[in-house]
C-alpha cells in the first residue's frame, strides 16, 4: 500500500486500474503484495532512456518480466502461461525464444 500511495500516478485512474489488474492476474495470492506490482513500483524499475536503455530494450524487458511471472505462476506450464496472458501457444513459444527465456 505504501508503494502505491508514494507513486505519482502520471497515468491517473487508467494507470491505477492497469497496475491492479497486473497484480491480480500475476499475483500469487488473495492479497496484493509489493512483488505482484509492475516493476516501476520496486527497486527493479526500468532505467531511464538517458542511462543507455533504448525503447526497444525497455519494451522487451517488460515483456520478459510478464512472461517470466506467468511461467512462475503456472509452475512452468507454457500452455497455461500463454492462456493466462491471452496469447496463442505458438506465439508464446516464439516470444520465449526471442526473449531468450528457457
Amino acid at each position: 500500500m505504501e508503494e502505491m500511495m508514494a507513486y505519482e500516478w502520471p497515468g491517473n485512474v487508467r494507470e491505477l486500474a492497469n497496475a491492479i489488474e497486473h497484480a491480480v492476474v500475476l499475483g500469487s495470492g488473495a492479497v496484493i503484495e509489493a512483488t505482484d506490482l509492475p516493476s516501476r513500483f520496486g527497486s527493479e524499475a526500468l532505467l531511464p532512456a538517458s542511462e543507455g536503455l533504448s525503447y526497444r530494450d525497455g519494451v522487451n524487458a517488460a515483456r520478459k518480466e510478464l512472461v517470466v511471472k506467468a511461467l512462475r505462476k503456472t509452475h512452468g506450464n507454457r500452455a497455461a502461461a500463454a492462456r493466462l496472458l491471452g496469447l496463442e501457444s505458438r506465439y508464446f513459444l516464439r516470444l520465449m525464444k526471442s526473449l531468450q527465456i528457457e
